[in-house]
């Protein structure tokens, strides 16, 4: 407790720890000071920006170079000293890598050692340079490593190779079936996936397409299929036709408003039944809504003269959101005041608003719960409701939220992006049923808090590497509170902006795209996912 103090005082906080973390060595009568040192060090996590200055006694307490093991620190000490190296990206040196191969070929003897072992092989994957052929064949057999978080993270750390060799992609193949933790199996395809999604679209495609009856776990395993094919989706043609395929799979394809009908069916809590093509579909729509951008799908409205005035005045007041100059503080009465400006254009404006934010943070719940679809269709419906505001409508997106949206009882990342979007719209106040008033900024500002925290508090692999974890190519960061503000602010711009001016529909002319896709004759879909990727 009398260390609490020490984040509030930032960079001015550094020189005490690093002296205590420069001066002090561990005494083996004296276990009490490694509890000490331990604190320091996740001190040192938590200051910002991270803290580089103190790389030398960070280095120190990895115990990289000690060559007598009676004197090295305690194994929990070194994890947080490796977090550290890790948070303050490191330059690579060779004796760095070597250090870091050397803790994760170390035997086993307790938890906290394998827990050690695990770290190092994640503190490779940060390495900032390829890794020496030594390195490569060395993790290579800790594949194979009998404790399962040791494997997952050794898997993880392959993606610092420039590229797998054969026996890299034999070894993952087979792992990707014989693993008996369903996770590693998964992150066995992910990393493949990451340097050739052709390798592994079969197999998630066989596991995505399962039609025998589901339990929880090959539920999950099904939904995780289908999430990691939408990742590449974007970029790459044969994971979108992979994806479009599962999507087209149902014969009864929804109109495209309403979807109440299938949001339903596609979460059924009393015979768990699994729709993967209707859950790909939401998946679909996530990916070609980017591409509604270029078809301008609704035709530009007539504008009258006298409302091109107000047009261009909330034009202005988007395309000019409160600047931040110094990068260290928020100006919050700023920030809300542009917020509850634009919430007084109308209820419409609002779900927009919770809309873009819910959507923002939504990869936040994802690469954690790849396999919970919750917050996703939450939005669908939310997205419903903006496309066609009917009193039915609101009601719907209500009962989802209030159906769906609980079950995040954590203060991490993924619960507040769950929290973004249902804060708004559960309760007879909900900002959909009444005009902006008192009730309705509280409920938009809460909503809006909620995906700041997600950006500011999600924690990165290295903090929590038992879990779902990250790959390095995952754009997935831990934001600063300034730095979490200007993205809000830069979503609700993108979302806002082409509606306010009338060019397209950013929502709507991705459900219409969407449609279109779900309903392109047979002979036809090959022509256009060459035209669009080419």
């Amino acid at each position: 407790m009398w260390l609490s103090w020490v984040p509030d005082q930032g960079l001015a906080a550094i020189p005490a720890i690093v002296d205590a973390l420069s001066y002090y060595s561990i005494d083996q009568q004296h276990p009490w000071r490694g509890t000490v040192f331990q604190e320091l060090l996740r001190l040192l996590l938590q200051l910002k920006p991270a803290p580089t200055c103190a790389l030398a006694a960070i280095i120190r307490w990895c115990g990289l170079n000690v060559i007598d093991p009676a004197h090295l620190p305690p194994a929990s000490v070194r994890q947080f000293a490796i977090h550290c190296l890790i948070r303050c990206q490191v330059p690579y040196h060779p004796a760095l890598e070597r250090g870091l191969l050397s803790i994760l070929t170390t035997p086993n003897s307790t938890d906290s050692d394998q827990e050690l072992r695990q770290v190092a092989a994640i503190a490779i994957a940060h390495l900032d340079q390829e890794l020496s052929s030594e390195t490569s064949q060395t993790l290579n057999s800790y594949l194979y490593d009998e404790n399962p978080h040791v494997r997952k993270a050794v898997m993880w750390s392959l993606i610092r190779l420039p590229q797998l060799d054969s026996s890299f992609i034999d070894s993952l193949l087979e792992l990707a079936i014989t693993d008996p933790v369903p996770l590693n199996r998964f992150q066995s395809l992910r990393v493949l996936g990451h340097f050739n999604p052709t390798w592994v679209l079969p197999s998630l495609m066989t596991i995505a397409q399962q039609s025998s009856p589901m339990n929880s776990e090959v539920q999950g395993a099904v939904y995780r299929a289908v999430w990691l094919i939408r990742q590449w989706a974007t970029d790459h043609a044969g994971a979108f036709q992979s994806l479009l395929q599962l999507s087209r799979a149902t014969a009864a394809l929804p109109s495209v408003y309403p979807r109440q009908s299938w949001v339903e069916l596609l979460h059924s809590f009393d015979q768990h039944i699994i729709h993967t093509s209707l859950f790909a579909q939401l998946m679909l729509e996530d990916v070609v809504r980017g591409w509604a951008t270029v078809q301008h799908l609704t035709p530009p409205p007539q504008t009258e003269a006298n409302q091109q005035g107000l047009i261009n005045q909330r034009s202005h007041h988007l395309r000019h959101p409160p600047q931040h100059e110094n990068g260290y503080w928020v100006d919050w009465d700023a920030f809300w005041h542009w917020i509850d400006e634009i919430a007084t254009w109308g209820t419409s404006a609002c779900a927009r608003m919770i809309a873009a934010v819910g959507r923002l943070v939504m990869p936040y719940w994802e690469v954690e719960h790849p396999g919970m679809y919750s917050p996703r269709i939450i939005l669908a419906v939310l997205e419903d409701w903006i496309c066609a505001p009917t009193a039915a409508n609101a009601e719907q997106v209500q009962h989802t939220a209030q159906k769906l949206g609980y079950g995040q009882g954590t203060a991490s990342g993924a619960a507040y992006a769950g929290f973004a979007l249902i804060t708004a719209l559960i309760g007879d106040d909900m900002i959909l049923r009444c005009p902006p008033n008192q009730s309705g900024y509280d409920r938009l500002h809460t909503a809006i808090a909620n995906g700041l925290n997600a950006l500011q508090s999600y924690e990165p692999v290295w903090a929590r590497p038992n879990d779902f974890e990250l790959l390095p190519s995952d754009p997935i960061v831990t934001n600063s509170e300034v730095e979490a503000v200007r993205l809000v602010q830069f979503a609700l711009c993108e979302e806002l902006l082409p509606w306010v001016e009338q060019t397209y529909d950013p929502i709507q002319d991705g459900h219409r795209l969407c449609h279109q896709w779900l309903t392109l004759p047979d002979d036809q879909v090959d022509d256009r996912i060459t035209t669009i990727f080419r």
